[in-house]
């Protein structure tokens, strides 16, 4: 079993939930700076996770302890808010 956990600058990593190990991290979701997000939905009756990034892509994925294997993406929000000198969604 693992987890999924974004950090502050955008970069996701996939933790193994028993041990806490980090097996695999990725800037593949999001960009990586300071500000940087991303929002986890689990979709269990497809086998994925939604990822919401800060510029208003959605990311269908279906990660495993190998990688996160994005299988779309396509923009839900147009980024219209400035923050630290970028537009956000």
């Amino acid at each position: 079993m693992a987890g999924f956990a974004p950090d502050r600058r955008g970069k996701l990593r996939c933790l193994d939930a028993n041990t806490g190990k980090e097996l695999w991290n990725t800037n593949e979701a999001s960009e990586t700076r300071e500000g940087a997000n991303i929002h986890l939905v689990s979709a269990p009756d497809i086998s994925g996770i939604f990822l919401l990034t800060n510029h208003g892509d959605l990311v269908l994925a279906r990660p495993d302890n190998k990688g996160l294997n994005k299988i779309s993406c396509f923009r839900l929000l147009k980024p219209t808010s400035d923050y630290s000198g970028q537009k956000m969604a």
